[in-house]
């Protein structure tokens, strides 16, 4: 089983220098000297980092890993040009940049910054992660496996070798976690001397006393002094804030009788406080309520009253279309009462003393349209005669006369009345201002009416709209919020979190050191004067807890508020964020 992801430190893993201590930036790879000129110094790849690359490339299994660099550096500008300037000897890859697409370089603790955000910037689980880790310091390894559970750590010595990759592979395949092969233990020297030593303290014979900061020792066979007793009660420190001086006077016994005198003086080096804590981002300004057009989206409004206008044009023509039958209607009952009279015209002129109205002939010509008495009567009815009638009602001569020549035949033996009533039927009404006048009455009122009822069911949408901005404000409230943590406003401010956070930390680690020194000069001087008074980040206004755009933004970087409660909980000012 393969890891999914291999994380190497720089400074000492990679490369034998220190970024943050180049004399320069990097400025070219230079192939005679096999590295990239910073200055005076020269970055060059440890052998053995260079063969782990090229054994990534070459072996077909291992060519699938994803690969990242880490490291907590203040000019991480000046890691990046390395990385991307070195050289690989190995055809198809350029520079060792172009192998290690995932970059966290900046300051601060990796455990807490640099690892959950590769983590987040990758998708890769701390369980599918292998580490060869390069500090001096088993602390720090210690640190990240704690605090990034399931991860594999291996220390490596002068640089990484193949015999660290495969033991880190071989490790990952049993399915081991924490920190391996921890190479760096612990030395059993005096702190003091440490401390003096990381701050450029050589250990100096006494006739270069004053050469510099230093430990300068010279011990002595008392041969005799008129104030040799006095050196012997003399084992007390005497510390100097003025001369920065500490003076240690001790005498032994030697088996023969006589002593030993011996002094050691501590020229004190330059105990400068790190930098002040950086003021924290100024948090922007509430959103303040959502837009209209926000809450139009978010309560799909716009579908809501796009619906209405659908289901309000159905309604519309479907009142247009009762309207139209309403008229129709209004028609039919005028051709009704058209027709009757007709009947009764027709049926006044058969003056014949037998009953059964003019019937409809075809056989007398085409002058003759009826005959009395069922057609058997005595008395005829004259096309002429019958137009006259019908056109006395408003009808057209030529348009009935048309339709007596196309449709008699199909009457004949019929009551003559059934001819007229069928002309009727199929013929509009002649002008009628009366029914007319209905027509437009019809019209006003379907009109009217649809008009009260839109309005009421347009009342009635709005009201339930209202409602549930009403009822689900809150709702719509944190949407708006978490919308608008994604502008670029906010997006700046959190990016000036970030990095705010990450100095900070960085700061705390430069402090604690500090700290140390202070402590340890004044168990052994008795006086810490030249220390400055410890430095915290001022307490800002800005509380994730309490305040509704960061609870959000939490949610987006769930590391960053953390971080940040971390880093001003160590403050002495009681700041609950």
């Amino acid at each position: 089983m393969l890891p999914t992801l291999i994380v190497f430190d720089l400074d000492k893993c990679l490369w034998s220098n220190e970024i943050d201590k180049l004399d320069a930036s990097p400025s070219a790879y230079d192939q005679s000297v096999d590295g990239v000129w910073a200055g005076s110094d020269v970055v060059r790849l440890f052998p053995g980092a260079r063969n782990v690359m090229q054994a990534l490339l070459a072996d077909e299994h291992l060519q699938t890993l994803r690969l990242a660099v880490v490291a907590a550096v203040e000019f991480s500008e000046h890691a990046h040009a390395c990385l991307d300037m070195l050289l690989l000897d190995y055809e198809g890859c350029e520079n060792l940049g172009r192998l290690v697409p995932h970059r966290q370089i900046y300051p601060g603790p990796k455990a807490r910054s640099h690892f959950p955000r590769l983590r987040e910037d990758t998708g890769i689980p701390y369980t599918e992660m292998l580490y060869f880790d390069a500090s001096t310091d088993s602390e720090v390894a210690v640190d990240i496996a704690s605090s990034c559970p399931g991860i594999l750590c291996v220390r490596t010595a002068d640089g990484i070798s193949e015999s660290d990759l495969d033991f880190g592979l071989a490790a990952f395949a049993e399915g081991k976690k924490g920190v391996h092969r921890d190479v760096f233990p612990r030395k059993a020297a005096s702190p003091f001397r440490e401390m003096l030593a990381s701050r450029g303290c050589k250990s100096e014979s006494i006739q270069n006393l004053g050469a510099g900061p230093g430990i300068y020792t010279c011990s002595w066979r008392c041969v005799g002094s008129c104030s040799c007793d006095k050196l012997y009660s003399n084992d007390n420190i005497s510390g100097s804030s003025r001369w920065g001086c500490v003076h240690r006077w001790r005498t032994a016994p030697l088996p023969d009788g006589g002593h030993v005198h011996s002094f050691t003086s501590v020229h004190a080096p330059s105990f400068k406080s790190p930098p002040a804590f950086p003021a924290p981002p100024l948090r922007p300004e509430s959103p303040g309520p959502p837009s209209n057009d926000f809450l139009r989206k978010f309560f799909d409004e716009d579908e809501a009253w796009l619906q209405f206008r659908i289901e309000e044009d159905k309604l519309k023509t479907k009142a247009e279309e009762q309207s139209e039958v309403d008229q129709i209607l209004q028609e039919d009952l005028a051709k009704d009462d058209i027709g009757k009279a007709l009947r009764e015209s027709i049926a006044a002129l058969d003056s014949c003393s037998e009953t059964g109205g003019f019937a409809v002939i075809a056989n007398e010509g085409s002058f003759v349209v009826g005959r009395c008495c069922e057609g058997k009567g005595s008395h005829t009815l004259s096309l002429k005669k019958l137009v006259e009638m019908v056109t006395g009602s408003g009808y057209g001569r030529e348009v009935f006369e048309d339709f007596v020549a196309l449709e008699k035949t199909n009457y004949i033996g019929q009551d003559l009345s059934r001819l007229v009533r069928a002309f009727i039927k199929i013929t509009p009404v002649p002008d009628n201002p009366e029914l007319e006048a209905k027509f437009e009455e019809i019209d006003a009122l379907a009109a009217e009416v649809w008009v009260r009822d839109h309005a009421h069911r347009k009342n009635i949408l709005q009201d339930q709209l209202v409602q549930k901005r009403a009822e689900q404000s809150e709702e719509a409230m944190e949407e708006w919020l978490a919308s608008r943590i994604h502008t670029p406003i906010w997006q700046d401010f959190l990016k000036k979190a970030e990095d705010w956070v990450a100095r900070c930390e960085s700061l705390h680690e430069q402090w604690d050191q500090f700290e140390s020194a202070r402590s340890q000069w004044k168990a052994e001087v008795g006086d810490d004067r030249r220390f400055a008074d410890r430095s915290f980040p001022s307490a800002p206004t800005t509380r994730w807890a309490t305040d509704s755009m960061l609870q959000h933004a939490a949610k987006v970087v769930p590391h960053l508020a953390t971080r940040w409660e971390q880093v001003l909980s160590r403050s002495s000012i009681s700041c609950s964020v």
